[in-house]
């Protein structure tokens, strides 16, 4: 086959990042517990550290070839969700970390991180989507494209109750 190039990397670091490491982190934490939880928070932090890898490498790309950055649906998508997976591990780190989070028992807070990491999560998978029809351009791209509708479906939908019940909160509080 043909030789690796640099650019193989970002697609391979992207789907690395929110597919297959932002997918163990939803399901570590959907498990529940404190270390369920600290998985759930590595997972994610390397989620980020891949994307932010995959970045690095489209971003010295697009330079090489003298380029614009930025210029297409597919990097706003991108840019969206490590933008927002920047933020959800600010606030889950300071916040929400089971041994240290200045508001862990917050529910309103710990509502608001999960569905705002659902959202952009789903942004993710959106700029997963659009990078791969702009790699291909042909039909059997939406062929793909509703294969990871439906994954991404599975991850994200909300189960029968939205957020943590007290007994879970009272766990971290040691009541």
């Amino acid at each position: 086959g043909r030789p690796l190039r640099w650019f193989s990397l970002h697609p391979l670091l992207m789907l690395l990042a929110f597919f297959a490491a932002a997918s163990a982190g939803i399901e570590a934490k959907r498990r529940g517990g404190r270390v369920n939880t600290l998985l759930h928070g590595y997972t994610m932090c390397a989620a980020l550290v891949l994307a932010l890898g995959g970045w690095y490498v489209i971003y010295q790309q697009k330079i090489m070839l003298g380029k614009p950055h930025n210029m297409s649906w597919h990097s706003l998508f991108g840019l969206l969700a490590i933008g927002g997976y920047v933020l959800g591990a600010a606030g889950g780190l300071t916040a929400l970390h089971p041994d240290f989070g200045v508001a862990r028992t917050n529910l309103v807070l710990r509502s608001a991180h999960k569905l705002s990491s659902r959202a952009f999560t789903g942004v993710a998978f959106l700029a997963l989507a659009t990078g791969w029809y702009k790699l291909d351009g042909v039909a059997t791209t939406g062929l793909l494209s509703l294969a990871l509708v439906a994954i991404s479906w599975a991850l994200l939908r909300n189960k029968a109750r939205s957020g943590p019940t007290y007994g879970e909160v009272s766990q971290f509080a040691g009541v």
